[in-house]
């Protein structure tokens, strides 16, 4: 899957020279913190690189898609599939809302 989109959004891969500036602000939220963790996030080359490797599916254990605002184009969430199972065709699915895009349907 290359794009989808809905009213509200775009999903698609995850782009880090685009999105590394909100997904850096995204990873260091308490909320996010506290409810879906990921890698510490001292700094936006860090974010840069977890971007990278979300959008990295080659392995087959995961593969990661950002929510981006249709009208301005900015990253609201992201959502990923991991510890995907081929043989009992399972797998597990977190995602993350960005700050200031809660209450808007984001993750619904």
């Amino acid at each position: 899957m290359e794009l989808l989109e809905t009213a509200d959004l775009v999903i698609r891969p995850p782009s880090a020279a685009e999105e590394a500036e909100r997904a850096f602000e995204m990873m260091n939220d308490p909320d996010v913190r506290q409810w879906n963790p990921t890698r510490e996030c001292p700094d936006v080359e860090t974010a840069e690189a977890w971007l990278r490797a979300g959008a990295d599916w080659s392995e087959g254990s995961h593969a990661t898609w950002s929510a981006l605002d249709r009208a301005s184009g900015l990253m609201v969430g992201n959502v990923s599939l991991f510890a995907i199972d081929r043989d009992d065709k399972v797998a597990k699915i977190g995602y993350r809302v960005h700050p200031d895009a809660r209450g808007r349907g984001v993750a619904r």
